[in-house]
Parts: structure tokens; C-alpha cells; sequence
């Protein structure tokens, strides 16, 4: 996150002087996501606005996230002092589940800050518009903020902070919820591949063995007909024989009453 003090107006719009980092802002491909719960887009000129107790909105917000065990980042989070790169804030944005934008005077005119909006938005990622004043959208990003709720924090700043959380946590629910359906889903559709698995293999080898079957059983029919012509052929040799039987004894008999046997 950057104030809009810094011209940033090349976003969208690159121009010689743009660094190419800064260049791929909406067209870097989303990394690997939901490593962190919220981004927090603020404008650092927000600081400069304190309460009662000294403590300015955004530090109330991340205070309020810590008591929460929400994890978030911002700007300063940053332990490297070029670490708030174009590339780097798109990618702490693909890593968040919430893009909290904080809007006033400031954010809505730094062209940077709207710049993570269109990136948030771009990444799929829920986007929770925080009005620390009245001040309208910026028209750039009017449209992907107009139809969201908005919690208006001046009206009553704890009630505001506890709608926050609360609009944070049902939607980290949500996600966590998601989660777990498609864990649900991958897990059924895994068991029904190790089940459809299952049955092709089961299926191929019932056809093995039908297969053997058919083979074994034609073997068998090949053999009884064998058999069967050699059991033919043997009745034609004994018939054969019965006639040459019956030719021999009319011989033996004729020679016989020759002889006067």
C-alpha cells in the first residue's frame, strides 16, 4: 500500500519512466492463495488522523485483527525497504482471502490504492469496503464497490470494528466451509475412481476368464469331435469286419457240406 502522494498514474497506463515491476500490476497470474486472511489498502496519510487515545483507524484495525487471530498485511509489514513493489503487492493480494479496502479523501484519490482494487478483483477475492469518512468512490472503482455493504466507521467507530470482525470471520467461515465441500468432493470423486477402477479390473478379468472359458470349451468340442470320427470310422472298420466275418463263415460252411462235414 502507498499513499497517494507517489504519481502513480501509469497504472493502466504505462509510460517510458514506468518501472516494468510496476508495469505487470494486473498482469502478473495468481499465485498460490489463502496464505493470509486480509490486505489491508489504506492510504498512510490515514495515520495522520487520531482519536481520543491517540490511536489512529488503521492501527485500531490491526489491533482489532490481532485480538482475532486474524492474519493480515499491510504496507509496513514490509521488513525490506523495496519490498512494496508493484509485483509485491499484487502478490501479497493473490495470497489474501480479503482485500479491506479503508476509504476516505486519501485512498479514493490515490490512483495506487485503486489499483488494488481492480487487482482484488480481478483475483476473485471478497472485498470489504471500511469508510473512515464520507467521501464517494473514486469512479474507477465505483463499479466494483457499489453494489458491496459498506461499513461506515465515523457513525460509531466500535460498532464499526465489530461489524469488521464479524464480516471477517463469517466469510473466512465461508471459505473455510468451501474448503471443506471441496475436500468433500474430491474425496467422493476419488473413491468413485478407485471404484470405477475397481470395476474395470474386475470386468476385464471376468472377460479373461470368459475368454479362457471360450478357449478351454472349443478345445473340448475340437477333441469330442475328434472322437466322434473315430468313433464313425471305427463303426464302418467293425461293420467292415462283420461283413468279411459273415463272407468267411458262408465260406467255411459251403466247404463244409462239400466235404460232407
Amino acid at each position: 500500500m502507498f499513499s497517494h502522494g507517489r504519481d502513480l498514474s501509469f497504472i493502466g497506463h504505462p509510460t517510458a519512466s514506468t518501472r516494468a515491476s510496476d508495469a505487470r500490476v494486473f498482469l502478473c497470474p495468481a499465485p498460490n492463495r489463502n496464505e493470509m486472511d486480509v490486505f489491508i489498502s489504506y492510504s498512510s496519510t490515514d495515520r495522520s488522523v487520531k482519536n481520543e487515545d491517540g490511536r489512529d483507524v488503521i492501527t485500531l484495525i490491526q489491533q482489532a485483527f490481532k485480538e482475532n487471530e486474524i492474519s493480515y498485511w499491510s504496507d509496513e509489514e514490509s521488513n525490506n525497504a523495496g519490498e512494496s513493489s508493484a509485483s509485491t503487492i499484487s502478490r501479497h493480494i493473490s495470497e489474501a482471502k480479503i482485500l479491506l479496502f479503508v476509504s476516505s479523501a486519501d485512498s479514493n484519490a490515490s490512483r495506487w490504492i485503486c489499483g488494488e482494487i481492480a487487482t482484488a478483483h480481478s483475483y476473485e477475492k471478497r472485498i470489504i469496503p471500511f469508510k473512515i469518512d464520507p467521501t464517494p468512490y473514486d469512479p474507477s472503482i465505483t463499479i466494483y464497490l457499489a453494489a458491496l455493504d459498506t461499513i461506515e466507521y465515523n457513525n460509531n467507530p466500535v460498532k464499526a470494528l465489530r461489524r469488521l470482525i464479524k464480516s471477517v470471520k463469517l466469510y473466512l467461515a465461508e471459505l473455510e466451509a468451501e474448503e471443506q465441500q471441496r475436500e468433500e468432493e474430491k474425496r467422493r470423486k476419488e473413491e468413485l475412481e478407485r471404484a470405477k477402477v475397481e470395476h474395470e479390473r474386475r470386468r476385464a478379468e471376468k472377460e479373461k476368464i470368459l475368454v479362457q472359458i471360450s478357449i478351454e470349451r472349443a478345445e473340448v468340442e475340437e477333441r469330442i469331435r475328434t472322437l466322434d470320427a473315430r468313433i464313425d470310422d471305427l463303426l464302418e472298420e467293425k461293420k467292415s469286419l462283420l461283413s468279411d466275418l459273415t463272407s468267411v463263415k458262408t465260406k467255411i460252411a459251403a466247404l463244409q457240406n462239400e466235404a460232407g462235414l
